[in-house]
């Protein structure tokens, strides 16, 4: 207690907002105190509703902070991530490439460029959760509580954008995608991304995969190649995990019938086709698997002004329920959409 009075009294005497590093040390002083008395303190050092403002910051800081332990592996998977100036409909829309340059004729002209553009519409959706907490409650708590209801939210919101990506926009309930515009799922073989395997996830059953995703043309019957780096996406709770995890993990694997022979392993690190496995819960089928090449358009991401974390807002004190129930109302939100944008770059084992 003796140190946290020094440090408001040093603080209130230089006649200055505390700084941001001042803030922190104030929130560590104040751990093992009730809320009332925080607030008692700090309230009287900087002036009424100082300590609301203060833990209001400080939490935001840590569900930010807790966001970002959850691992973004949609990044890795998403080509367009892109600001939303509003929460209307939007149309993504990609173009064709060019098949070849084609030859000019003496004293003729150059030809003329044709893309051929499609598009995909979405709507951006808001995400959130109000907490409440009661003054009496809040004044008998330890702030501690509250921190760690915060980062558990933070948590949350790095989990439903993982989930968002890697089941609405990638395998749906039954692992072909969501509809397009074209009124065919992502996945189909009128778009050629669905590899003829089946079964467990094999070291076949992944050459197929590299075999169908080079096999794409595009929209103007241009051959298509991608350099990778590829992905290779799969459940986490499948034996297909482990499985994936094997034939990517060595540079070298032991192959060869009558003799064991070291020969080169494609997928692995430093290999042509080297490819990162990416193991996730989200989705549908959790034994498909999902080979996507990091260098071709495949989702677009928006984040509503461009905020590409939660937001932590506090209700007025002395407003709404605030005044009339004595309720400490926080909410977290965020809001985004996006939807597939192109299917060639994308493979879909089924493994039915």
């Amino acid at each position: 207690m003796s140190i946290f009075k020094e440090l408001v009294t040093r603080v209130a005497k230089d006649g200055k907002t505390p700084i941001k590093e001042d803030t922190e040390r104030v929130i560590r002083a104040l751990g093992n105190l009730s809320y009332g008395e925080c607030e008692s303190i700090l309230d009287e050092s900087y002036g009424a509703g100082w300590f609301t403002s203060v833990v209001a910051n400080e939490a935001h800081n840590r569900l930010v902070s807790a966001f970002g332990t959850i691992p973004q592996d949609w990044r890795k998977i998403v080509s367009d991530i892109v600001s939303l100036e509003d929460l209307k409909q939007r149309r993504a829309t990609t173009f064709s490439g060019a098949p070849y340059l084609p030859s000019k004729k003496e004293h003729g002209p150059y030809e003329s460029a044709q893309f051929l553009d499609r598009g995909e519409t979405y709507t951006p959706t808001e995400y959130g959760r109000i907490f409440e907490i009661t003054r009496k409650a809040k004044a008998n708590d330890q702030i501690g509580a509250f921190q760690r209801w915060t980062a558990e939210e933070g948590k949350a919101a790095g989990r439903s954008i993982n989930r968002f990506v890697f089941y609405d926009l990638l395998s749906g309930a039954a692992g072909d995608g969501p509809t397009m515009s074209d009124a065919a799922k992502l996945f189909v073989a009128g778009h050629s991304n669905k590899s003829s395997g089946s079964g467990a996830l094999s070291r076949a059953n992944l050459q197929l995969m590299f075999q169908t995703l080079h096999a794409q043309i595009g929209a103007r019957s241009e051959k298509l190649f991608f350099n990778g780096p590829y992905y290779l996406v799969v459940g986490s709770t499948d034996e297909n995990y482990d499985t994936a995890l094997e034939f990517t993990a060595v540079q070298v694997r032991l192959g060869g019938t009558a003799d064991i022979v070291a020969e080169p392993n494609l997928y692995g690190s430093g290999g042509r086709h080297h490819t990162e496995v990416i193991g996730t819960p989200y989705t549908g089928v959790q034994a498909d698997a999902y080979l996507i090449a990091g260098d071709a358009p495949t989702f677009e991401l928006g984040f509503y002004q461009g905020k590409e974390t939660p937001n932590l807002m506090q209700e007025s004190p002395g407003t709404g329920l605030a005044f009339s129930h004595d309720l400490y109302r926080y909410r977290v939100d965020m809001a985004f959409g996006g939807f597939p944008v192109e299917w060639r770059g994308m493979v879909w084992h089924d493994d039915a």
